[in-house]
C-alpha cells in the first residue's frame, strides 16, 4: 500500500508567509478528516505532513530521521515561486547546490553536487509522466504549468533527494515537486483545489499512464449505487486496478460520484461508457444494475468486445 509523503516549507529570506505552510496545514486536517476522499483505499494512515525549516539540515533531518520505505512513497513536495503566474509542475531535479542566499541555519553553498558520485548538475526525473498530470489538470480548468528548473535552493534540493533516494534503491522514482505562486496571485481556495487533484491523480494514477511500470486493468462501474462504494474501494486497495469512470442515467450523480473518488471520467447514460472515447478508457465493466436489466448490458459489453 503507498504512502503519501506531503512537505512544505517555512519562512525564508524574503517570503516571511509561504503559502505551502498553509496548504500543508490544510491537508494535514483534511487527510485525517477524508482520508478515504483523497487515498481511497488506503488502510490506517497512509500519510505524513510536514512542514520544514527552509534548510539543508532540516531536510537531512526528515530523512535521517522518517523511516520511509521509499518504494511505496509518493513524494509530493510544494514550494512558492514569488515571481509565478501559474502552479507549476517540475521536470526535474539538479545535482546542485548554488544558494543564492543563506539558507535558515546559514549554510549557502556555490556549486557544491548533491550527490558527489554523480556529475555537477546532472539532473534526475520523476517517473510520473508529468505532462499528463498537466493535460488532466488543465483540463478541469486549473493554472498550471510545466517547468524545467526548480531553482538550486531548498526546493531543488529536496526533489533531488527524494528522486535519488528512490533511484538508489532502485524503485521508481514517484516524486514530484510543485511551485506555487502567492496566494494574491492564485487564490489559497483554488491552489487547494488543484494540490487535491494532484494528491488524487498520483495516488490512484487512475489515467494509467501517470507513472511508469505495468499497466493496470480500467474498470468502468455501470452506476452509482450504494454497493459500488464498496467494491471501489476493494478495487483501489489492489495494485493492479483502477476505476476509470462511471455512467449513469443522470450525468449529475455520476459527475459528484466521480469527483468525490477522484475518478477521471464521467458520462450520462451506460451506452457512453461502452463507446466512443470513455469506453476506449474502460478494460472491464462492474454492472450491478437491477437483476432484469444486468443480462441486456453484460451481452452489449461482450458483443462491443468481440466486433
Amino acid at each position: 500500500m503507498p504512502r503519501l509523503v506531503l512537505t512544505g516549507f517555512g519562512k525564508f529570506n524574503g517570503v516571511e508567509n509561504n503559502p505551502t505552510t498553509a496548504l500543508v496545514a490544510h491537508f494535514r486536517e483534511e487527510l485525517a478528516q477524508q482520508q478515504e476522499t483523497l487515498l481511497p483505499g488506503a488502510v490506517g494512515d497512509r500519510y505524513e505532513c510536514h512542514v520544514l525549516e527552509v534548510s539543508v539540515g532540516a531536510v537531512d533531518e526528515l530523512y535521517e530521521s522518517a523511516h520511509f520505505d521509499f518504494e511505496d512513497c509518493k513524494f509530493v513536495h510544494l514550494g512558492v515561486n514569488s515571481r509565478a503566474t501559474s502552479i507549476a509542475l517540475e521536470m526535474q531535479a539538479w545535482n546542485d547546490k548554488s544558494f543564492r542566499v543563506p539558507d535558515e541555519r546559514g549554510y549557502n553553498p556555490e556549486a557544491v553536487p548533491i550527490d558527489c558520485n554523480s556529475e555537477l548538475n546532472s539532473s534526475l526525473q520523476s517517473s510520473y509522466h508529468i505532462e499528463s498530470l498537466k493535460e488532466a489538470l488543465t483540463a478541469e480548468g486549473h493554472n498550471v504549468s510545466l517547468s524545467q528548473d526548480p531553482g538550486r535552493f531548498l526546493c531543488n534540493y529536496i526533489y533531488y533527494k527524494s528522486l535519488f533516494s528512490q533511484r538508489s534503491r532502485r524503485c521508481p522514482q514517484q516524486a514530484i515537486f510543485v511551485h506555487v505562486p502567492p496566494f494574491e496571485v492564485i487564490s489559497q481556495a483554488d491552489q487547494i483545489n488543484c494540490v487535491r487533484r494532484i494528491l488524487q491523480l498520483l495516488w490512484k494514477d487512475h489515467s494509467d499512464h501517470l507513472s511508469d511500470g505495468e499497466k493496470k486493468l480500467r474498470v468502468g462501474f455501470m452506476s452509482t449505487a450504494g454497493i459500488c462504494s464498496k467494491n471501489y474501494r476493494a478495487i483501489c486497495s489492489t495494485s493492479s486496478a483502477v476505476v476509470s469512470a462511471v455512467g449513469s442515467r443522470d450525468l449529475s450523480r455520476a459527475e459528484a460520484w466521480a469527483k468525490d473518488r477522484g475518478v477521471e471520467r464521467a458520462v450520462g447514460s451506460y451506452d457512453e461508457l461502452l463507446v466512443g472515447p470513455v469506453g476506449g478508457a474502460v478494460d472491464a465493466v462492474y454492472v450491478p444494475l437491477p437483476t432484469t436489466m444486468r443480462a441486456e448490458w453484460v451481452s452489449n459489453f461482450v458483443s462491443i468486445i468481440f466486433l
